[in-house]
């Protein structure tokens, strides 16, 4: 592409005998092309490839016309220069492909096979004018591969490369890298521009800053080719980022070429190593581009080979219902190997029963209904050869895992510093602060609530709730839930609904392991979140003083998740949970009080706020309740719990067919043959059909009494 020819238009007369004359310089012959996106004619007859396709270019002259069909190909992806930096001591930087050598300007050292730039001004690497043009890459796409290590220390605006012009002090028609925007920090840019200063009109994109880290390969993509407009980086072989650009390939004039050096006088030089830099004539794609790095600096293979597997990796062939799971999917080929494609817009995921299990395209399956569906990852890989698809699937069948409440607290008691667990024998105590006239800083009240640290007037706000130390790991679950219905009245960043943990007095972990729900942080001082040991979960909007809020968190650390519903609904899901329930040495249970909240005279300490609000019920599962029971605990609202539910039947043929809510899905069916002090109940057997909005059982008809109950 955007090679170019003269056309050859020859023209016949009767009085010629078998010579043709080449009329293509005379007056008035017109030339036109039927896609001009695909190939382009000049007034003098010269025709230009742009893009790959058919188009039929016509010459007229007069009333006479000759039309040749032309087709566009894409010429080969290659490697059109490398620089090695292995001439030790040398200040010339050889092109071992291109031959366009480079020259080593100020203090820039070759050592070790890698170039050395202290950043000190005037230190940098100065390659030919003229790399990036349609001479020397002729598929309008060009792709920059560098190994480096940027040292921690780096002056600000930093280049890795520059390639454009300078007008006054200032870069123009450029595209570049830079490792960090900011003195020893910021981020990093990779920006091309078609603009003077160029800074006025650039396409780029910003990620995280690159000090720092050692023997980085660091690659550029820029194909502004009109079907792909493709601008990215990618770091160690990944996607860190990318945009659709609008600069075509002519905006850069390269009339200079900087390694270490920005086009801007005013940015700072480079202070690092370059390992290897090189220049491709055109894109690699994401799979060559993991070639190039797993082959290293000083391969420069980026074939792929064969593919020799795909693994969809669904951890477990069950799914427990409402869940939410990581998946995975990689592919192997025959020289890279273990490519995630979970992200790539080339992989389609889908199921064959969306009701039971439904997948997002980043790779998170949810579990639905109970049933079994299948997964199937497609993958399409498209070259500039050929277009391969790739299909492997697996089977996953969503189950029911049992969930009993294990401790629950009403609140009701009305008066005392008992706080009954009115399913367990784990009574809490309130733990009551009180000022120097002896008043204690909580009451009973509404009716039903214990509201606790609301009296500013008396000083002390440090009263909270303390349950036996041990409750949470005691259950013998690393899968619960905590459910509870709570009402902030005022407060800072930090204060705790619960706490469960311990203070070893570590100055850098003086609670963790531990899992707590606050309202905070300092950042967002009112909204909720879950927190666990290297990870957080936010619950989303605001949390508002005075305003009663529903909320279940449902911490699964057999499948890695934490899910947090607000008011029936979920809102937040993280699958990185990392923290099994029975690993926390839950000495310390607090409800309202922060495990931080010791004096800041403990080596170690930091005083977060006490609860200042009401709670109306505090309760722990063991086991993960569904989307159906939380809907359905706060329809139902604080002090109910759900215990009566309707069975229904019906009869079909020989069978009957027993149904009842989804949201009962914890309630075991059992019959009996005679009801009263006699009767003796056993789980039915068959299979539990979930519709989506109830449950069916069939059983058969056998002629004798049957009696049927629901028990959880």
């Amino acid at each position: 592409m955007n090679a170019s020819r003269p056309a050859e238009v020859l023209a016949g007369a009767s009085g010629l005998t078998n010579t043709a004359v080449d009329v293509r310089e005379m007056a008035g012959v017109v030339y036109t092309s039927s896609n001009t996106n695909v190939v382009q004619v000049s007034p003098d007859g010269i025709v230009t490839a742009k893009f790959p396709g058919k188009a039929i270019v016509t010459a007229i002259l007069g009333s006479i016309s000759a039309t040749q069909e032309v087709e566009v190909v894409e010429a080969p992806t290659r490697l059109a220069h490398r620089y090695s930096f292995d001439a030790e001591g040398g200040y010339v930087a050889y092109d071992s492909v291109g031959g366009r050598h480079g020259t080593l300007q100020g203090g820039a050292v070759q050592t070790g096979g890698k170039v050395i730039l202290n950043g000190a001004a005037g230190t940098y690497v100065e390659l030919p004018p003229y790399l990036l043009h349609p001479t020397n890459i002729q598929n309008g796409a060009v792709t920059f591969v560098a190994w480096i290590t940027a040292y921690p220390q780096n002056a600000a605006w930093t280049r890795l490369f520059d390639f454009g012009r300078r007008e006054g002090g200032a870069g123009a028609r450029y595209i570049f890298f830079a490792p960090n925007n900011a003195v020893n920090g910021g981020s990093a840019r990779l920006a091309v521009s078609d603009s003077s200063p160029g800074w006025q009109s650039e396409d780029g994109f910003n990620v995280s800053h690159v000090l720092g880290r050692t023997n980085l390969c660091v690659m550029a993509v820029w194909n502004p080719n009109p079907t792909r407009r493709f601008l990215g980086l990618y770091l160690d072989g990944t996607l860190v980022g990318s945009m659709t650009t609008t600069k075509p390939f002519s905006a850069v004039d390269n009339q200079l070429s900087f390694l270490g050096q920005s086009l801007y006088t005013a940015d700072g030089w480079f202070n690092g190593e370059i390992h290897e830099f090189r220049i491709y004539d055109g894109e690699l794609d994401r799979i060559q581009l993991a070639a190039v790095y797993q082959a290293g600096a000083n391969n420069t293979n980026f074939a792929v080979g064969n593919m020799v597997s795909m693994i969809l990796d669904v951890r477990s062939p069950t799914i427990l219902l409402s869940q939410v799971r990581q998946i995975s999917c990689v592919i192997n080929f025959q020289y890279v190997t273990n490519i995630n494609l979970i992200g790539d817009p080339n992989l389609t995921l889908r199921t064959s029963d969306t009701n039971v299990l439904s997948v997002t395209s980043g790779g998170l399956l949810r579990a639905h209904r109970l049933g079994t569906a299948t997964l199937t990852a497609e993958y399409r890989y498209v070259t500039k050869q050929a277009t391969n698809v790739y299909t492997v699937s697996t089977n996953i069948t969503v189950i029911l895992q049992p969930c009993t409440l294990a401790h629950r607290y009403s609140f009701n008691e009305g008066s005392g510093l008992i706080v009954y667990d009115l399913v367990g024998s784990a009574h809490g105590q309130i733990k009551a602060g009180t000022n120097t006239l002896g008043v204690t800083n909580f009451v009973w009240a509404p009716a039903g609530q214990l509201t606790i640290n609301t009296n500013t007037a008396l000083g002390a706000q440090d009263t909270y709730v303390e349950l036996p130390a041990g409750i949470l790991t005691g259950m013998g679950s690393d899968d619960v839930s905590f459910e509870f219905w709570a009402t902030p009245l005022s407060g800072a960043a930090y204060q705790r609904v619960f706490d469960f943990g311990s203070v070893p007095g570590s100055p850098t972990n003086a609670a963790e392991p531990n899992v707590f729900f606050a309202r905070g942080p300092w950042w967002a001082a009112t909204t909720p979140y879950y927190d666990w040991v290297n990870g957080s979960l936010s619950a989303g909007a605001v949390w508002s003083n005075g305003t009663p809020a529903h909320f279940v968190i449902v911490h699964s650390g057999t499948e890695g998740t934490a899910m947090i519903y607000r008011d029936g609904v979920l809102v937040a899901t993280s699958t990185t949970q990392n923290l099994p329930i029975r690993s926390i040495n839950d000495i310390y249970c607090f409800i309202g009080r922060s495990l931080y909240s010791w004096p800041m005279s403990k080596p170690g300490g930091w005083f977060d706020p006490y609860w200042v609000g009401s709670f109306n019920e505090f309760r722990m599962y063991k086991g993960l309740l569904t989307d159906a029971e939380v809907a359905r605990h706060y329809a139902l609202g604080p002090d109910q719990v759900i215990a009566n539910v309707p069975l229904s039947y019906a009869r079909e043929g020989n069978n009957l067919v027993l149904s009842w809510p989804k949201y009962a899905v914890h309630f075991v069916l059992e019959s009996s043959p005679v009801i009263g002090p006699g009767a003796t109940w056993t789980p039915v057997s068959g299979t539990l059909i979930d519709t989506g909005t109830e449950l069916r059982m069939t059983v058969p008809i056998t002629g004798s009494a049957q009696y049927f109950r629901l028990r959880r």
